[in-house]
């Protein structure tokens, strides 16, 4: 670490001291052992589950949603004569499965 990147890091440490974000002030119970001061995520969990169960949203999941029963499928040993697919031109031809 140079002397600058320390120089910038301790002007950021005196920032949130000043704003009250980091410090032993900040924190309302402290451990005697504690190293590193915290905050509370309740408003942060709160705010991201209204939002997770607001009726406008709509998960990205649902435009991936891929065949359950296929992926069962194909996580399973599979026989030698499954491994043969019989192709339109009648040829047996062996597949390697990804």
């Amino acid at each position: 670490m140079d002397l600058t990147q320390f120089n910038q890091a301790e002007l950021k440490r005196r920032e949130l001291i000043g704003l009250k974000k980091l410090g032993p002030n900040f924190v309302r119970i402290s451990h005697p052992k504690a190293i590193y001061t915290s905050i509370p995520l309740s408003f942060f969990i709160s705010k991201c589950s209204s939002i997770n169960f607001s009726k406008e949203y709509i998960s990205m999941e649902l435009d991936f949603d891929i065949d359950i029963e296929r992926s069962k499928v194909l996580g399973t040993k599979r026989n030698i004569e499954e491994l043969y697919i019989d192709d339109s031109h009648g040829n047996n031809d062996k597949y390697l499965l990804n």
